[in-house]
Formats: structure tokens, C-alpha cells, sequence
């Protein structure tokens, strides 16, 4: 069974980095299209319509734009945590294409469940993102995802406190340090911010509803809700740098960190050309 692991493991690497579209060019030659089977995860919001089904719609382009494949997309509901542990767990039986968060990286990688970007796809990965957002998707050299935005803020409030992540926030050994009086301070100032009237946990949408019925003034969100928000707000649309929070009669500045999620790509999917070219796709600006 290992020797078997490997040698599919090291099938998808190949394929991603070397992309010998043998199959693609014999079904082009016959007229028939090569059918395909693509299985992708993603949250919920990424499926919903207050996005516009952004990944059916995004996926069913991505068709359009491959007419050498007659492919069929099937989508499951997994958020980043858990598509992560599940992928890692069984990456045989997880989908094709997937959505993770960085700080998952590891997980994934020691139990060899991502595909390897090289060639010509780093090349464009790399011309289309910043050195800093790269850099958190890649291990010992190889870059294992798709970056495609930021996300969270609660590590700020803790941040600001004196915690730290990884260091300086590139060290992976110093690990986290979200620990003694310093952080005790700030989860109690949560917790009484979660029971301010003046504050709304976003959930379900929650947010996005109150910008449009006017009801909340602001929300803590990122690029993926760029577009709803420009909906709901038009030309009131605006954005700031995190702002400042009093915690013990202190100013507290929330400190930003880079972070990302990513796109990933099974070492074990049966299509891999085709999940790869997907992968990218959605991480591109068309998308």
C-alpha cells in the first residue's frame, strides 16, 4: 500500500509540474471530448446566493473555456478547517479541488495530500501575488496552493496585546504565544464586546443584512465580500485600517498579519490537468 501511495503521489506531482496533456490532445485529434469528473469543496458562502453561487458560476466559465473536456463538477459544502483534516485524513476519498487555510499547511503536507505547483503554473501564481502572501503557502521550497485572500481578524484584538504568531510572524518555530495575563486580558474584553448591544456577531449572513437594512455601520470581512458590499452600499462603500481598542484604560492599536486561503489540489485526483487549470483558475483576477 505505501509503495502504491507513492507511486500515485508521485504521478500527481509530475502531472502538475510537467502537464503532459497526452489525453487532451488525443480526444481533440478524434472530436470527442475527454470527460471529467471534478469534485469541489468550498464554504458555504463561496456557494450561496448572497455570493451569486460565485463557484458554480466561476466553475461553469472555467467549462466554457475548456471545450476539450466535457466535465462534470460535483460541489460539497467544506469549510477550510475541516476540508484540511478530512484531506489529510483520506486524501484518496476527498475531492479534487478544495479550499484551505494556510496555518494548515503542515497538516496536509506530512500526510502528503498536496499537490506540488511548479512550471509553468508557479510562474503564474507567482507574477499574480505578493512575495508575503506566497510565502505562507510554501515548505521547503515547494509551493503547495493557490493563494486567494485574507481572512480573520480575531488574532489582532490579541496581537495588539503584546501575543504573538510565529515570531515575528515568519518563524513557524516560535510557534503561537497567545498565553498568561496578556491574553486573559483580551479574551475578557471579547467577551464583553460579544455582549454589547452595539456589536453583532456576523453569522449566516448576519452582517451583510444589516449593511443593506442599515442596521450596522460597519463589519470586519475581507475581499471575498468586496462585491456584496458594494451592492448593499454603492458609492458608500469605504474601507480603514483596523482600528484601536481600549482595553484597562489603554489604547490598543489591532495589529494586522498576513495570512491566506488557499486553493489545493489532491496529489490522488484522476484528472489532475484539469483540477490543476482549475485551481488556478479560481486564484486568478477573471475569477
Amino acid at each position: 500500500m505505501g509503495k502504491r501511495r507513492a507511486a500515485l503521489l508521485m504521478a500527481g506531482v509530475l502531472a502538475v509540474t510537467g502537464l503532459a496533456g497526452c489525453g487532451g490532445a488525443e480526444s481533440q485529434d478524434s472530436g470527442a471530448k475527454e470527460k471529467v469528473r471534478l469534485m469541489v469543496w468550498s464554504p458555504s458562502e463561496d456557494q450561496s446566493k448572497d455570493s451569486g453561487q460565485w463557484l458554480q458560476n466561476t466553475c461553469e466559465d472555467f467549462a466554457e473555456l475548456h471545450p476539450e473536456w466535457d466535465i462534470t463538477f460535483v460541489y460539497g459544502i467544506v469549510d477550510e478547517a475541516t476540508a484540511a483534516n478530512q484531506v489529510a485524513q483520506d486524501p484518496e476519498a476527498s475531492a479534487d479541488v478544495f479550499m484551505y487555510a494556510n496555518d494548515t499547511l503542515t497538516i496536509m503536507t506530512d500526510a502528503n495530500a498536496l499537490a506540488k505547483f511548479g512550471g509553468k503554473y508557479r510562474e503564474e501564481i507567482e507574477t499574480t501575488n505578493s512575495p508575503e502572501v506566497l510565502e505562507s503557502l510554501v515548505k521547503d521550497g515547494d509551493l503547495y496552493g493557490v493563494p486567494f485572500t485574507n481572512s480573520w481578524y480575531l488574532p489582532s484584538f490579541y496581537i495588539g496585546n503584546g501575543c504573538t504568531l510565529f515570531g515575528d510572524g515568519t518563524d513557524e518555530s516560535k510557534g503561537v504565544d497567545f498565553s498568561g495575563e496578556k491574553a486573559a486580558e483580551v479574551t475578557d474584553y471579547l467577551i464583553d464586546l460579544a455582549a454589547n448591544p452595539n456589536f453583532e456577531i456576523d453569522a449566516d449572513g448576519s452582517g451583510l443584512a444589516g449593511l443593506r437594512d442599515g442596521s450596522i455601520n460597519a463589519i470586519f470581512s475581507g475581499s471575498w465580500d468586496a462585491n456584496a458590499v458594494k451592492e448593499a452600499l454603492g458609492d458608500n462603500m469605504g474601507a480603514a485600517a483596523l482600528p484601536t481598542y481600549t482595553l484597562n484604560g489603554q489604547e490598543k492599536q489591532m495589529t494586522a498579519y498576513a495570512g491566506s486561503k488557499a486553493i489545493g489540489v489532491n496529489p490522488y485526483s484522476k484528472n489532475m490537468v484539469a483540477a490543476v487549470e482549475l485551481a488556478v483558475y479560481l486564484g486568478s483576477a477573471d475569477a
